[in-house]
C-alpha cells in the first residue's frame, strides 16, 4: 500500500502554514485513496508522483481520475515509469515513447509544470524522460533553466517520480541537481 505523508511547510508568510499531501500512487491500490490522502481536509495541495497506471492505458487513467475526484485539495500529478515507460538506459529502454507521452498529456495534462499554490512555487518534472535525449527532454530542461534562473522570494519545491539521488547529491549517474545549480 502506498504511503501518505502530510507535511507542514513554511510558506512566504510566517503566519501561514501550507499542508501538502504527498502520495506515491499505485494503480492497484484501492478506491479508498481519496480519503486516505486528505481525510482532514487540511491539505492545500495534493501531489501524486507517478505510477498512476500499470501500463499507461486509457482505462487505467480513467480509473485514476475517478479516484481523485473526491479530493478536497487541488491535485498535481507527475508521471512515473508505469505511466510513460522506463527511463532511458533501464533494461535497454530508449525512454518513453511519443505515443505514451501524448496519451498521458491528453488524459492527465502536461508531463511537467510550474504552478503557484498556497504560497509556494511548485515545479513538477517528468523524470522518466531524463537521459532520453528527446525533444521533450530538451524542452523540459529549457523550461527548468528559465524557471530557476531568477532568485525568488517565493519558496520553490520540486516534485519528481524518481529521486534525484539515492544517498548523496554527488552520485555520478544523476545530473538533475547539477543542471539546476548551473541554471
Amino acid at each position: 500500500m502506498p504511503s501518505t505523508y502530510l507535511r507542514q511547510t513554511p510558506a512566504v508568510s510566517a503566519a501561514m502554514a501550507t499542508g501538502i499531501a504527498l502520495r506515491g500512487f499505485h494503480s492497484n491500490s484501492s478506491n479508498s485513496m481519496p480519503s486516505s490522502v486528505d481525510e482532514s481536509g487540511a491539505a492545500n495541495v495534493a501531489d501524486i508522483r507517478g505510477v498512476l497506471t500499470q501500463g499507461g492505458k486509457p482505462e487505467e487513467y480513467e480509473d485514476f481520475l475517478a479516484q481523485i475526484r473526491a479530493f478536497h485539495a487541488p491535485v498535481l500529478v507527475s508521471p512515473g515509469n508505469h505511466d510513460l515507460g522506463q527511463k532511458a538506459g533501464v533494461k535497454g529502454s530508449k525512454g518513453p515513447t511519443a505515443a505514451r507521452i501524448a496519451l498521458y498529456e491528453r488524459m492527465i495534462g502536461p508531463t511537467y509544470f510550474a504552478v503557484d499554490r498556497a504560497g509556494l512555487r511548485i515545479v513538477g518534472i517528468n523524470t522518466p524522460i531524463l537521459g532520453s535525449g528527446s525533444v521533450l527532454e530538451a524542452r523540459m530542461w529549457k523550461f527548468l533553466e528559465q524557471e530557476f534562473s531568477n532568485a525568488s522570494a517565493v519558496p520553490r519545491i520540486v516534485f519528481t517520480h524518481y529521486p534525484p539521488f539515492v544517498k548523496q547529491a554527488e552520485e555520478p549517474q544523476i545530473t538533475f541537481f547539477e543542471r539546476i545549480r548551473e541554471a
